[in-house]
């Protein structure tokens, strides 16, 4: 499966990156609250499941920009610069992208917590810079079974928590990051907005610090 995917976003990786000029219209019930924007995004993510920022192709920012800040937009954008730098250097090899967020499901968590299957919006706290975190139960839609029992029922899917940024811009409730909280199946906090940029120097890449070649997990 995971080589399947590696093929899948090596075709996507082939098309252009997109253009800063182009801009995304958003649905009337976007914007309305920070509760209504995550409601929103999740009902999209539940559908989409987007597995890295190169799932669709160009087509990422078409389905997912309408709900997401100037900030995180453009921080995708020069996340896709970075691919396409390392892809530059890399011309001559067939390797796999090092890029953490290659089997990442960018707002729900590690390749293990890609697949959601439902959520659910536990609370909203407002913050003390003005942004509202919006805390969001996650389901996953993984059905495990046992190896010496293949005929065995599926254990019980397992659930995880993310708090959802969400800031005023223009007016409008629009999502900035993703804050994957510690929990049973969680061992560490991290944020999109770090996954994103992991390996990177703004648009180029610079490989990681320690043990260049292996791909840290965040939380995992």
């Amino acid at each position: 499966m995971r080589y399947l995917r590696f093929i899948l976003f090596a075709m996507c990786l082939s098309l252009p990156i997109l253009s800063a000029s182009v801009s995304w219209s958003r649905p009337s019930h976007v914007g309305e609250s920070p509760y209504s924007t995550v409601q929103s995004l999740y009902n999209i993510v539940i559908v989409r499941t987007p597995i890295g920022i190169s799932t669709y192709g160009n087509r990422f920012l078409t389905f997912f920009a309408p709900y997401l800040s100037k900030r995180l937009i453009n921080q995708i954008k020069t996340t896709r610069l970075c691919e396409k730098d390392w892809r530059v250097r890399h011309l001559d090899h067939l390797v796999k992208l090092p890029f953490a967020w290659l089997e990442f499901g960018l707002f729900s968590g590690d390749d293990d917590l890609a697949e959601v299957s439902a959520f659910h919006i536990d609370r909203q706290e407002l913050q003390n810079d003005g942004s509202t975190y919006v805390y969001v139960r996650l389901k996953s839609r993984q059905e495990i079974y046992s190896a010496d029992l293949p005929k065995s029922p599926p254990e019980k899917p397992f659930y995880w928590d993310v708090a959802v940024r969400v800031v005023k811009e223009g007016g409008n409730s629009v999502v900035d990051d993703i804050i994957y909280l510690k929990g049973q199946v969680v061992d560490s906090e991290s944020r999109l907005s770090e996954v994103l940029m992991m390996g990177c120097q703004g648009p180029r890449w610079v490989g990681y610090p320690r043990n260049r070649g292996h791909t840290p997990i965040p939380g995992g």
